[in-house]
């Protein structure tokens, strides 16, 4: 004699009605978790893909500064401001060194530690 899961339930006590109704509240915070990060990732990834698109095209990373608004909001989008700002850093820095005969001794050493 088989009995349906809604009679089940229905015939069960109240502490099994919470243990299965935390369950059922669990279960859906869960999945929605799940489908908002599948969510993210997708935006992510397409993100990312537009903006290699126009990496490939820039010529000189001063030109990072002038992508469109929408893509900065990709991770390697970020990744990449936040490798130009570096460069930039080290470049004033390059400028600012008073012995200009070992300028390129200079920058290998702060790119070599940027690097890192």
């Amino acid at each position: 004699m088989e009995i349906p899961l809604f009679a089940m339930i229905g015939h069960a006590g109240w502490m099994a009605k919470t243990v299965l109704l935390i369950l059922l509240l669990f279960s859906v915070a869960t999945w929605a978790i799940v489908f908002n990060r599948l969510y993210f990732l997708r935006n992510a990834a397409g993100g990312n893909r537009k903006f290699r698109e126009h990496y490939g095209k820039l010529k000189r990373i001063a030109e990072m500064e002038q992508l469109d608004k929408r893509l900065l909001h990709a991770p390697l989008a970020r990744l990449g401001t936040a490798c130009a700002a570096e460069y930039h850093r080290i470049a004033a820095e390059a400028k600012a060194a008073a012995d200009k005969k070992e300028l390129p001794f200079f920058l290998q050493i702060k790119f070599s530690i940027a690097a890192e």
